[in-house]
Parts: structure tokens; sequence; C-alpha cells
């Protein structure tokens, strides 16, 4: 069941680099099972060049950091991308969602639908379409919203994910709040499941747990991409078989999202968390066991922290614990015969309205060098604080029509934004009352 990504925007291209490149390191530590599959997930094969393409398709509005992407393979000469699978112009978004949704989007849909449909041509058993996106910015959150919505309206049954950089709280670009607002606002009508990573836990752990002190773009994202294969590389529970199949693969992001984790249309919001995260030098040195990564897994879902900042002293009969609506646990490494992993299916860590618990799965790779690992995608109130932060700030300076007429000259009116932020309000809301 192959994957095929759509990086849109600097960030959105940035991050799908960074993925490729971690999936086929994972592929050459991996068994010949556990390589082919990921091989035929992500990749097609081409013989002439002896290398894997990936499938993705890349779009930004400006051509340098599409131009960086397909030049920098050459040094590797593992994987590359397809360079007819791209698309940009010579002017970017300007940080405005309203320019990137209503300017750029409609001029590049027609081309950009074709690539697309190219490419689902060629793949013969499709799981889900993933996008790799910024909130903040311009192209990433505004083509990015037209480019979902278009994609949905031509082929309503695929299964879409996107993958949503939450910017710095504290500000990366003035208009952040509107960008942002705006775009959760358009994926929730459009998408499946909606993965959010945050800058500020990506900066956290850089710092608390790699012990890097000033952690760059590049740091994060690596901290990032390990998160996003954690849980989309396949899992097979038997790397031994002599024969491989991608029915054998027992996570599928079809099956997860509309089967499982967002069964319910009004709670599309997720959240990854792994463990351990450690520099590399530390690892032939770890002492883990299976049940001291599933208590320290356990203890950041319920408390919403990750392993940088775990608080202790939360339970589930603290008020303000983190409440789920479902999970689930992807295991890697050795010694998972006798290993159940029932902590995080305490019936105390779910909401009894809607839940539909908790789920989880065996693999036998050993996860970016790690002896053992655990990934959880999660559907519970992560994001909620996040949420109500950049609602008020989008208000407020919605209310004080700050930057109002930038997004207005790219045909928004008072309306749009008084219905994106109702419609985001509704889903702290939602989520709140859990």
């Amino acid at each position: 069941m192959s994957i095929i990504t759509l990086q849109v925007g600097q960030c959105g291209n940035q991050i799908g680099q960074a993925f490729y490149d971690l999936i086929v390191h994972e592929m050459i530590n991996a068994t010949p099972a556990s390589q082919a599959l990921a091989g035929e997930i992500f990749f097609d094969y081409e013989e002439k060049s002896k290398k894997y393409v990936a499938k993705s398709l890349l779009i930004d509005m400006e051509p340098k950091v599409i131009y960086e992407c397909l030049g920098s393979q050459k040094r590797e000469n593992l994987w590359d991308y397809n360079k007819n699978m791209t698309f940009y112009k010579q002017e970017g978004s300007g940080n405005n969602w309203a320019y990137g949704y209503n300017i750029h989007g409609p001029s590049c849909r027609e081309e950009i639908i074709q690539k697309f449909s190219t490419m689902l041509e060629k793949t013969d058993f499709l799981d889900a379409v993933v996008f790799f996106q910024s909130l903040a910015g311009g192209t990433g959150s505004g083509v990015g919203s037209y480019l979902l919505e278009s994609i949905r309206e031509e082929f309503q049954d695929l299964s879409i994910m996107n993958i949503a950089i939450a910017p710095h709280l504290t500000g990366e670009v003035i208009v952040q709040n509107y960008n942002t607002v705006f775009t959760l606002s358009n994926l929730y009508d459009h998408s499946d499941g909606i993965l959010i990573v945050e800058n500020d836990i990506l900066n956290l752990i850089c710092k608390n747990l790699l012990h890097l002190k000033k952690p760059n773009l590049q740091d994060m994202n690596k901290v990032l991409v390990n998160m996003l294969c954690s849980v989309l590389y396949p899992a097979l529970p038997n790397q031994n078989a002599s024969y491989y199949s991608l029915l054998q693969n027992h996570f599928r992001v079809s099956d997860t999202l509309t089967g499982f984790l967002t069964s319910s249309p009004a709670y599309k919001l997720l959240t990854v968390k792994n463990v351990p995260q450690m520099p590399d030098s530390y690892k032939d040195f770890s002492q883990d066991t299976w049940q001291g990564l599933e208590k320290r897994i356990y203890q950041m879902l319920i408390s919403n922290t990750s392993e940088a900042n775990i608080s202790w002293s939360t339970t589930t009969k603290s008020s303000n614990f983190n409440k789920s609506i479902a999970n689930l646990l992807i295991a890697r490494g050795n010694n998972l015969e006798e290993q159940h992993f029932d902590l995080i299916g305490s019936k105390d860590v779910y909401t009894k309205a809607i839940s539909t618990g908790y789920k989880y799965i065996k693999d036998t790779h050993n996860f970016n060098k790690n002896v053992k690992s655990l990934s959880l995608l999660s559907n519970s109130q992560a994001f909620l604080q996040p949420l109500e932060i950049v609602s008020k700030n989008a208000y407020n300076m919605f209310h004080a029509k700050a930057y109002v007429y930038q997004y207005e000259k790219s045909k928004l009116t008072g309306d749009d934004f008084l219905a994106a932020l109702a419609k985001i309000e509704q889903i702290h809301h939602n989520y709140q009352e859990l």
C-alpha cells in the first residue's frame, strides 16, 4: 500500500527531503523484507540509475528550495526525486494565506492536478496521500489548503493526511496566527486527519535531550522526521519471512485514520510522541526496558508533555490531565513476543463519550538504531492550549484590524475571518468538552 506525498512550501519541502533521507537510511539497516516493503511504499525503483525515486510531488511558489531538494541527492547517490514531479513559480506568497489560496492556488491547480493524476496512475495500491506543510507561512498554508481542497474534489475516495508544522508560539511571522486559523479551518473540512507537530516541542527536545545549545532548523527537522518515520515506517512482526507482501504491513494510514483515530469527523487533530530520544553516542549504553519505555510514554500522554519535560506528578485523577479519544502505540525492537503494553489501554485515559480506544502494533525492526523504541499516534486534547492561544491572538489582531488589509487585497473579507475564527472556536470547544 503506497504513500504519495505532496511537499508544499519551503517548510514542506525541507521536511520531505529529511523524511525520505531517513526512510532510506532505515532501509539500509533493515531486513530484506522490511527493506522491500519500505521501498514499495515510499519509492519507485529506477533500473537505469539504480536509485529509489520518491513518490512525491514538490510544490513551491519560489524555485530555490526545490532546486536544493533536487540537487542535494547527488551527494548521497541512494535516492532521488522525479524532476518531472515538481512545480514552482518565481514569486512567493509573502507569508499571506489569502495570496497563496486565492491567487497562487487557482493559477497552478490544473498543472498540479495533472501531475498528481500521473502519479496516481503509476500506483497500483494507494494507501494514502500525505501533505507536508507549515501552518504559519503563505505557500504551505494557503496553496497547501487550496490543493488539498482541489484534490479532495477531484478524488473523493482518497485517504488524506496532513502533517502540519505549528510555529513557535512566541512568534516567527507577524501574521502567523491568521495563517494558522485559516489553514486549520480549511484542513478540517477536507482532510481525514491532521497531525500537528509544534516547533516549541522540537526545540525543547533538541536542547534537553540531544544537548544542543542552539538548535537550528536542520536539527529540529531531524527530530521531526524521526517522529514521523517512527510511525509511518512499515511494521512487520515477522522480519524473517521468506517472502514479502504489502498486506504484511500492520500499519496503514487509511485504516488508522477513518477506521480508528479519526472516525468522528469532529475530532481530527493528532499528535505523535516517541521514546527514546537521545544522541546516537548514547545508544550503545542504553538500558531501557519495555516496561520503562511504556511508563514514560504513558506519562507523556496523560500530562501532555514530551520526553524533555515529563510531568510525573500528573495522574488521570488530576483536573488537567490530557484526555484521549484514541491511541495507537507502535513498538519496534527486540524481545516483543511477551509484551502486551496494557498501560495506555487503561480506561481512565479515555473520554467515555466517543472513545474508540487503544491498539498496539509490534515490529521487530530496530528503528533509528534503537534496540527498543515506542511511538504513540494519538487523538487527544494535546493541542488544546496552543489552539486557544492562536485563536485569541488572531481574534485580537482582527478586532484591531491589524494587517487585515493585506488579506483583503487577496480577496478575503471580514466574513471570511469571522467564519474561520468560529470554526477554530468550535474545534476548541469540542476538545475542551471531552
